[in-house]
């Protein structure tokens, strides 16, 4: 193993240190070549990569989830290795996950000790649990562990960060090459525990390894390290800027004679993209009710809200309150107490202590509304979609066709892709079509909502093998719905959702809720002021479509519901407990956790338990399977040069099970609502934001 004497010791640990960043192995997780360490990634860092190490190539995701928390999935290819699953499928592959907990950091010349576990949960080809300790002592990094399953003994390695971009990495590799029976199929069947050494480079948010080991194999590990603590990954160098235009504003007389000079203000909203317009001025003070259909942030909406309210508004106004809503779902009233300070902070005149005592949000409260939306006559009055616009890289769109009018009604042509991974008929399934949406206002918070698909490309429908669940076929008869139906009325429904006090909303939904189920159902939803937890209720009553994408429906409903508890946590975590009745008529409770980070960006995964016995393979009757995945859920402002709500989410779960599903609900209102009521209203960055 490796040897280090006292005098060298004292030698390196008198060298300044490094800059040490952690290092993923070639599965993801922190470590050497093959052997984990018992450091964990950078705080906030988020590490995607491929790896290559004959014969086992991977896919490979890791995520710091919490300072003294790592967590990594791994897709890993066994080549050689046939899958009994048929040509298309081709080679064995096993999706693994891992966990690494630091139990304690590093602290004068105590070493950090970390425990971890591979593969634990499915096939468990790759699994191992260990104990590792760190020391760093100058440049050089020094790692002695245990392991048992796969990693089978001492293992232990070391790396010399050379300078800011290199490092050189040698180990002992305690691999059970012959653990499991892939394994032994394969060409590492032949190989033995032995030494490794690599060579690795960083540069900025790449990085790469390359490493030889004792038994003659090549390894290549290549990776991006995304930094998830940066707020933009792009600057806003496209964003329109605020209001600027200078005009004499009306006195409070002519502005109450003169019900144009409203109207100038809300067209001049309207085209800074403020949607659901409605205004009140009373004694010295203006009122608005709006939202935005683009900026991210809603303090940063309500400060250029502010900005024109205050250049086209009555010269008396002395208080100026906005109230912003998510579509015309109000959330959140900003109280200015002192109008002509906040034009000033505007302008640069008065500072940010000067202003800040004057400023205040509060809950949205619908007995205060009631006389802004009753005096102002905007509730549709612009009936008609706007002009339709050619848009290119618009809101994550390559290109696209949309009109929007003030009351957000509008139409939407754009292409639309879904990815189906690691079915046994092909590890790719994609379906890759175009998607015409219209949503129309019918009334204060009630939208006619209705989407059209048509299917250009698609191998979805070659799934040919049938389903064996014991349970109602909720879900894994997908591909008989893109077979029938390439072009298919995907949603059709109507929702009226309820403002009826603070922190309380309703909702009511009927029609075609999505490609697979129609029906009726309602939502009531609640959150404590100040306090970390939400609590809703909703009830459904569905019934399964047909195959032909149209009016049909097949004989199977049933009659679903939860009772969700959201709960917010320590380091940005939420955690969320849904208790009912799921689609297949399974009773239990699916728990969520994901972490929101400081872009936005949230990662997360959900386990599911139910009375339903699955027992398609990998389940059995002694094992049901439960149903559980992860998922990825991405901001695209942070990557563009202009703001946009629109987001992309990507999850790795089961999509031809039947037990532990839910209906994809129209407008959940938690969903609709959480980053406003409870991110947005809690961000320290409010009056920063007033002024971008």
């Amino acid at each position: 193993m490796f040897k280090l004497t006292a005098i060298t010791a004292c030698f390196l640990a008198a060298i300044p240190a490094f800059s040490l960043a952690a290092n993923p192995s070639l599965d993801g997780t922190s470590g050497l070549v093959h052997m984990p360490d018992a450091w964990v990634g950078g705080h906030d860092d988020w590490l995607i990569g491929y790896s290559y190490g004959d014969p086992y190539s991977a896919f490979w995701s890791s995520v710091t989830l919490l300072p003294w928390l790592e967590l990594s999935a791994t897709y890993t290819r066994i080549a050689g290795v046939p899958s009994g699953l048929g040509g298309a499928y081709g080679d064995n592959k096993d999706k693994s996950f891992g966990a690494k907990l630091r139990l304690m950091a590093e602290d004068g010349w105590l070493p950090a000790l970390a425990i971890g576990a591979k593969d634990f949960h499915g096939t468990r080809l790759f699994r191992a649990q260990y104990v590792v300790a760190s020391k760093r002592l100058g440049p050089l990094d020094l790692s002695l562990g245990y392991g048992t399953d796969r990693i089978d003994g001492v293992f232990g390695g070391a790396r010399w960060q050379v300078n800011d971009n290199w490092s050189v990495v040698a180990e002992y590799d305690a691999t059970d090459y012959r653990y499991s029976q892939s394994d032994r199929r394969s060409k590492a069947g032949s190989y033995d525990k032995g030494y490794a050494a690599g060579l690795e480079y960083r540069w900025g948010w790449l990085g790469a390894q390359v490493s030889y080991s004792e038994h003659a194999k090549l390894g290549v590990n290549a990776f991006v390290d995304i930094p998830m603590d940066s707020k933009r990954f792009l600057p806003l160098i496209h964003e329109p800027q605020p209001y600027m235009a200078t005009v004499e504003r009306p006195t409070e007389a002519q502005w109450q004679g003169d019900p144009a000079l409203r109207q100038r203000l809300v067209d001049a909203l309207t085209r800074q993209q403020f949607r659901n317009i409605a205004v009140h001025y009373r004694a010295g003070t203006l009122k608005l009710s709006l939202s935005n259909s683009r900026i991210s942030e809603m303090h940063r909406a309500v400060g250029r809200a502010a900005r024109v309210a205050l250049a086209l508004g009555p010269v008396q106004t002395q208080r100026l309150e906005i109230t912003y809503g998510v579509a015309d779902v109000p959330v959140a009233t900003y109280a200015f107490a002192d109008a002509d300070k906040l034009q000033g902070y505007f302008s640069g005149a008065v500072e940010r202590a000067a202003l800040e005592p004057t400023v205040s949000v509060a809950y949205a409260d619908p007995a205060t509304l009631a006389e802004v939306h009753d005096d102002s006559p905007m509730w549709g009055a612009f009936d008609e979609v706007g002009q339709m616009k050619l848009e290119l890289i618009e809101d994550g769109d390559a290109i696209r066709l949309k009109g929007e009018d003030a009351s957000s009604s509008r139409i939407r042509i754009a292409p639309v892709t879904r990815f189906f991974f690691n079915d046994p008929s092909g590890i790719l399934k994609y379906d890759v079509g175009v998607s015409a949406g219209y949503r129309k206002q019918l009334g204060e918070q009630t939208y006619l909502s209705t989407s059209v698909v048509a299917s250009v490309l698609e191998n979805v429908s070659d799934v040919t093998q049938p389903s064996n669940s014991t349970l109602p076929h909720v879900r894994s008869d997908i591909a008989d719905y893109l077979d029938d139906a390439p072009v298919r009325l995907n949603t059709l429904y109507l929702n009226k959702t309820w403002h009826l006090a603070p922190r309380w909303y309703a909702r009511a939904s009927g029609g075609l809720y999505e490609q697979m189920y129609g029906g009726v159902g309602g939502q009531v939803l609640y959150y404590p002021a100040e306090q970390p937890w939400a609590l809703d209720l909703n009830v459904d009553w569905v019934r399964q479509r047909d195959t032909e994408g149209w009016f049909g429906f097949r004989d199977y409903d049933t009659l679903t519901g939860f009772a969700n508890l959201h709960v917010r946590l320590p380091y940005a975590l939420t955690a969320t407990a849904r208790v009912g009745r799921f689609l297949a008529k399974d009773e239990g409770v699916r728990f969520e956790l994901k972490r929101r980070f400081a872009n936005g960006i949230e990662i997360g995964g959900w386990y599911t338990v139910t009375n339903g016995d699955d027992i398609t393979s990998p389940g059995s009757p002694s094992s049901p399977y439960r149903d559980k995945g992860v998922f990825v859920s991405i901001p695209l402002t942070i990557m563009l040069t202009k703001d946009t709500q629109a987001s992309a989410a990507v999850s790795l779960a089961p999509w031809t099970r039947d037990v532990g599903q839910m209906v994809a609900w129209p407008g959940d209102l938690y969903d609709l609502l959480e980053k406003k009521a409870f991110v947005d209203m809690n961000s320290p960055d409010l009056m920063d934001n007033l002024l971008r």
